[in-house]
């Protein structure tokens, strides 16, 4: 799309920047919206601190964001971090999975991407911190050390979501309702209960 860009007039330029930028904080704007009404719906959370807490979860964007790092790397830092963690959330939809091997999982396949930058590292340059700062600096997207990454990380995971699931049996209760009369063994507290 930049090529692209470079050989557009001026005019289409500026039209091409502002419409990103419209996206972008559009899509900003309702992940705003999205932790407020999260952490809001919790009784114990006024609406008042709901915003308090979207406020300090955004100042660590807006200090990244004045670091004038690169979009292509903290992309492919993102996507790293999703692959990691998608296997076992997406796991979460059957109603086998034990949610804490479920972030047992998320956690191992983080593990898996760091170990495979810091071996990564120790093998071509005989040094951990230079392996390390290669997820930041990984711009060769043809490069095999991500696509092991982007191989194994959610593969791994989702073998320890998957057979963790099945040496810790756990099924799923339902859902939390209000006035409504015990279902099975999942009733919660008084005036509440289980409804699968």
């Amino acid at each position: 799309m930049f090529l692209l860009l470079n050989e557009m007039a001026l005019g289409w330029r500026v039209i091409t920047i502002i419409a990103a930028v419209c996206m972008v904080c559009s899509t900003a704007d309702a992940l705003q919206n999205g932790f407020a009404a999260l952490f809001s719906s919790h009784s114990r959370v006024s609406i008042v601190a709901a915003q308090l807490i979207t406020v300090a979860v955004n100042v660590p964007a807006i200090v990244l964001a004045t670091m004038q790092l690169s979009v292509l790397s903290l992309f492919i830092m993102c996507n790293l971090l999703t692959v990691a963690v998608c296997t076992p959330i997406a796991m979460g939809m059957w109603t086998g999975t034990n949610p804490t091997v479920a972030l047992v999982g998320v956690a191992t396949g983080l593990v898996v991407v760091i170990l495979i930058f810091v071996s990564s590292g120790v093998i071509e340059f005989n040094d951990v911190p230079t392996g390390l700062s290669m997820i930041y600096f990984s711009f060769d997207l043809r490069s095999p050390v991500l696509l092991c990454a982007f191989i194994l990380s959610p593969t791994v995971a989702a073998i320890v979501t998957y057979f963790g699931s099945k040496m810790f049996p756990y099924e799923f209760a339902g859902f939390r309702a209000v006035g409504k009369q015990p279902v099975g063994n999942g009733a919660g507290p008084a005036g509440t209960a289980f409804v699968a």
